[in-house]
C-alpha cells in the first residue's frame, strides 16, 4: 500500500494519509494523535482531516475547564472578591502586600474591638445624665435610641473596612456586638438607678426593660443592615456573572 503525499487517489487504489511519528510531549495523548494528521489532497485525507477535527472540537468542549470566576460567583463570592482573587491567581498583586495583610487584619480586627469598647464607656458615661434627668418617656427614648445607633453605626464602620477577615472573625462580631449592647445598657441602668437613689430619692420611674430594647436594637441596627445589603449583592452578583 503505497502512500500518496499529494494529488487525488486514483480510481480503485486507498491512500492513507501520512501522520508525524512526533511524540507529544508531554500533552494529552488523545489531542495530540488527532492533530498528528497532516494535510493530504485525496477524499479518504479529507475525510479523515474533517473526522479528526470534529472529534478533537468536541473533546476539547467536553473538557473545557470552568473559568475560576465563574466557580467563585457559583460559592457566593462578590464581585471584589472575585476580582483581587483573579488578580492573585494571575500575579497582579505583590505577594508581599498580600502577605502583610493577612498578618496585619488580625491585628486591626482586635484593636478595633478595644476601640469599641472604650467608645461604648464614655457612651454609657453620657447617658447616664439623661436617664437622670429626662422625665418624658418617649423624648429619654428617642435620645437613647440616637444615641445608639450613632455610636452602633460608627462600630459597623469599623468592621467593614477591615479586609481579608476571616469567617470566624465575622461570627465572634455577629456574637460580640449584640452582647457588648445588652451588658453596656444593663450596667448603665444600675447605675443611674444606683444614682437615682442616693442623689434624688428614687425618682426615676422609666421602664428600664423597654430602655434596654430601645438601645440594642438601635446598637445593633446598622449591623444587621450592613450584612442584609451584602448578602442581597453577593446573590445578585452570582446571578449577573
Amino acid at each position: 500500500m503505497k502512500i500518496l503525499p499529494e494529488g487525488d487517489v486514483p480510481y480503485g487504489e486507498t491512500a492513507v494519509c501520512q501522520t508525524s511519528k512526533g511524540r507529544a510531549g508531554g500533552k494529552n495523548v488523545f489531542s495530540s494523535s488527532l492533530l498528528r494528521i497532516k494535510s493530504g489532497r485525496g477524499t479518504h485525507c479529507r475525510i479523515k482531516r474533517f473526522i479528526a477535527r470534529f472529534l478533537y472540537t468536541l473533546y476539547a468542549t467536553i473538557n473545557m475547564p470552568v473559568p475560576i470566576e465563574d466557580r467563585l460567583a457559583e460559592k457566593g463570592w462578590s464581585r471584589d472578591e472575585i476580582m483581587k482573587a483573579a488578580n492573585i491567581l494571575h500575579g497582579k498583586d505583590d505577594p508581599g502586600k498580600i502577605y502583610f495583610q493577612k498578618q496585619m487584619n488580625p491585628v486591626v480586627y482586635w484593636l478595633t474591638l478595644i476601640i469599641s469598647i472604650v467608645a461604648n464607656m464614655v457612651v454609657s458615661v453620657v447617658l447616664i445624665p439623661f436617664l437622670l434627668t429626662v422625665k418624658d418617656a418617649l423624648t429619654l427614648y428617642f435620645i437613647i435610641g440616637l444615641l445608639a445607633l450613632t455610636f452602633g453605626f460608627f462600630f459597623n464602620l469599623l468592621l467593614t473596612d477591615i479586609e481579608n477577615v476571616d469567617p470566624k472573625h465575622h461570627v465572634i462580631a455577629g456574637v460580640f456586638i449584640p452582647a457588648l449592647a445588652v451588658i453596656n445598657i444593663f450596667i448603665v441602668i444600675n447605675v443611674t438607678s444606683v444614682l437615682d437613689k442616693v442623689l434624688l430619692g428614687g425618682q426615676l420611674t422609666q421602664n428600664a426593660f423597654v430602655i434596654a430594647i430601645v438601645y440594642v436594637v438601635a446598637f445593633i441596627a446598622p449591623y444587621l443592615v450592613n450584612k442584609i445589603i451584602d448578602r442581597m449583592q453577593t446573590r445578585k452578583t452570582a446571578q449577573t456573572l
